[in-house]
């Protein structure tokens, strides 16, 4: 039996950051909107990426809950803090789903894992 998968996108938008030194007022700074990919099918979804920040994790759980398809795995594309440091409140709201990093380690996301 074969059957479809669905891809949905959860973009974070710009956040808005202090411009330093040399910054123009009038030119807005703004650090880079973040994604994270759903990717479901009939049964089964997993979850890429959880964002850099605490809010933008809950804002994403709410997401991925409204479309009905809690993720089997949430898997991190690469170490870098913008796209697992939201993965608190998306693993409070599916504490079933396995922490996945890349290089196949199913660990790392959840607190005192290895």
């Amino acid at each position: 039996m074969t059957s479809s998968l669905s891809i949905g996108v959860f973009n974070s938008g710009y956040k808005p950051i202090p411009g330093g030194p040399g910054w123009a007022e009038s030119t807005p700074a703004t650090w880079p909107a973040n994604t994270s990919t759903l990717i479901s099918g009939g049964r089964d979804a997993v979850l890429v990426d959880a964002l850099p920040t605490t809010s933008e994790g809950e804002r994403l759980a709410s997401w991925v809950s409204d479309t009905g398809k809690p993720p089997r795995v949430i898997f991190v594309a690469h170490g870098h803090a913008d796209h697992f440091f939201g993965a608190g409140p998306v693993l409070d709201t599916f504490p079933d789903a396995a922490g996945l990093r890349s290089g196949g380690r199913r660990r790392g996301l959840r607190p005192g894992s290895p």
